[in-house]
């Protein structure tokens, strides 16, 4: 779920010697999700990248989106510990990762990008990608 990356020189022309990336899938399990809030957003002051598909929906994501009451109730847990911790998303919002191979689906907003103290040079490595597919 996580790696650790750690230079005595520092990482990405910082003078930061640690960086972690998580990257998760969490299934979706009626009014719970199997990756919790908590281990995704930890409290720590290195710059720190989060990868995933959690299978929430939220207007931060995709503003056009109606939500239900329950799409509101499960992801807004992910939000408010993402905000506490000062991670910052770099998704668009409204631009969709997910584009399905048949019209019965619409376009959706498939993974979650959140990054904490991290430089620009690796916010850059991630790009949409269609399908179920994703690229770093």
């Amino acid at each position: 779920m996580a790696v650790n990356f750690h230079s005595p020189e520092g990482l990405f022309d910082t003078s930061h010697n640690s960086f972690r990336l998580y990257n998760a899938y969490s299934i979706p399990n009626g009014h719970i999700r199997s990756v919790s809030p908590l281990d995704l957003f930890p409290q720590h002051d290195f710059p720190t990248l989060v990868l995933g598909d959690f299978n929430i929906h939220h207007s931060a994501l995709d503003p056009t989106r109606l939500l239900s009451d329950h799409d509101q109730f499960i992801s807004s847990p992910y939000f408010h510990r993402a905000s506490a911790y000062l991670f910052s998303l770099l998704n668009t919002p409204g631009i969709y990762t997910r584009f399905p191979f048949t019209t019965n689906h619409r376009p959706a907003v498939l993974d979650l990008h959140q990054q904490k103290n991290c430089p620009a040079p690796c916010c850059i490595l991630f790009a949409p990608s269609p399908g179920r597919s994703r690229r770093l």
